[in-house]
């Protein structure tokens, strides 16, 4: 997750996207973090202009997420579809 975080601040958001995406498949989705790399890994994908991605990662916390962030995640995808 601090790669796609330092990505991030150099502007490379794809492959901030892409580092983030890797961190959700590696971290159990039992585990708070797994849901906030999915949501990093969504806007990410968002500021790099591939939607279809963003939308996929959205709709992952939106579908098994919880609290404020499931309900992000929900309006994000909406807004993007």
């Amino acid at each position: 997750m601090g790669r796609g975080v330092a990505l991030e601040g150099l502007e490379n958001y794809l492959e901030a996207a892409r580092s983030m995406a890797t961190a959700v498949e590696k971290i159990d989705a039992k585990d708070p973090r797994h849901f906030d790399a999915a949501y990093s890994a969504a806007e990410f994908f968002q500021h790099a202009g591939n939607t279809a991605d963003a939308i996929k990662y959205y709709e992952m916390v939106a579908k098994d997420g919880t609290g404020d962030i499931k309900a992000r995640a929900v309006v994000a995808a909406d807004m993007l579809k």
